[in-house]
């Protein structure tokens, strides 16, 4: 509700928040990556071609790769994870992630980070392949 859900330009709005540079550097952020989450997870097919069209994979990829050079911040990570893992969901988003040879290490990378969740949840993309 407070971001939307369920309004056509969800996914934009999204976007813009992802793209903000202090994004990671607040822990009272992390409600936008389980709100993106729940959004890539409950909306429809075109809200899903449409974050993916927009390069919003792109963008959680380079916030997982942040994630993982900064200490403190999986719980971004996890949520980032589940993100990617919602987007499996999909056949766009399942083809705009499996077909990326960068995605797919940053996020067996993420197995690196000391969160127990971060350790797992890559083990649910590559069951997919």
């Amino acid at each position: 509700e407070r971001y939307g859900i369920g309004d056509c330009k969800i996914a934009e709005k999204f976007l813009e928040m992802i793209q903000e540079h202090n994004l990671l550097d607040n822990d009272n952020n992390l409600h936008i990556l389980e709100a993106l989450f729940i959004s890539l997870r409950t909306q429809s097919h075109s809200y899903v071609e449409n974050f993916v069209k927009l390069d919003g994979n792109e963008h959680l990829k380079n916030l997982l790769s942040e994630c993982s050079r900064r200490s403190g911040l999986e719980q971004h990570a996890t949520a980032i994870l589940l993100c990617f893992r919602a987007l499996l969901n999909s056949t766009i988003g399942r083809l705009a992630v499996l077909s990326s040879d960068a995605t797919l290490c940053v996020i067996a990378s993420s197995t690196c980070l000391q969160s127990a969740k971060c350790k797992i949840l890559p083990f649910f993309f590559f069951d997919k392949i």
